[in-house]
């Protein structure tokens, strides 16, 4: 468990305690890299694979798109095949300045090599304190083609 006590925050409307919110720690997805988030103070650094819909949307926008292959006999097939969507995800690195740049539009990645230095070790100090991700077996009855077109846990 990573907590913090807000309670004062809230009870009393007084600034947060908190200076620092791990989004993501995943470090099975790719064995090279894995990919995780991090966000200390205004900065927030992204590495490794930022999603299958990794741009900006209109929210009305509705999606008609198809996975690329709906057989699949395991999700890390899918997961592969995605990858083969656009190889480069895993190589991705962001740094944002979130007062600046709310949208994350301007990567200040290459242009700040210690302060991505220093945020990446705050991220080696989460992934040396993390409990592996369990990751049960694929479950046939999650199949999308049960469900409606959704995925889901199978048993509900």
């Amino acid at each position: 468990m990573d907590g913090m006590s807000l309670w004062k925050s809230i009870t009393r409307f007084s600034p947060s305690p908190r200076t620092e919110f791990v989004y993501n720690l995943d470090n099975k997805a790719v064995p090279e890299e894995g990919h995780a988030a991090i966000r200390v103070e205004d900065m927030k650094l992204i590495v490794g694979i930022p999603g299958l819909y990794n741009s900006w949307y209109k929210p009305d926008q509705s999606w008609n798109e198809q996975l690329p292959n709906p057989d699949y006999s395991d999700i890390d097939d899918l997961f592969k095949e995605m990858l083969n969507i656009n190889p480069e995800w895993n190589l991705y690195r962001g740094l944002f300045n979130l007062s600046a740049d709310p949208t994350e539009h301007v990567n200040l990645y290459w242009q700040q090599p210690d302060l991505v230095n220093k945020l990446k070790k705050r991220l080696a100090y989460h992934i040396s304190r993390m409990v592996p991700a369990n990751y049960p077996p694929y479950d046939p009855a999650s199949d999308p083609k049960h469900w409606g077109g959704a995925w889901s846990p199978g048993w509900c």
